[in-house]
């Protein structure tokens, strides 16, 4: 959520797996995908601060988190994942 535009976002965690074009070797992978419903944990920021922390460009006290403490690590590891 975005302290400053009131934008939000609710995502879910799970995981996908299929084979790799490659070789054919089935792989399960890390995902989120955005869902409708309430909720169960909140990280919230400005909208150049959320931005900026979920690229790694700016430090953890930079945004705040009501709920699972955990969640936040865990969406700048995904979103990691699939940046680099």
């Amino acid at each position: 959520t975005t302290s400053d535009t009131n934008d939000t976002w609710v995502l879910s965690f799970g995981e996908v797996s299929g084979p790799l074009p490659s070789t054919s070797e089935v792989v399960q992978l890390p995902a989120m995908e955005l869902v409708d419903g309430q909720p169960t944990t909140t990280v919230m920021a400005s909208a150049q601060d959320l931005n900026l922390w979920l690229w790694g460009r700016c430090p953890d006290r930079a945004v705040t988190c009501d709920g699972d403490s955990s969640i936040p690590g865990r969406l700048r590891e995904l979103i990691a994942s699939v940046t680099q």
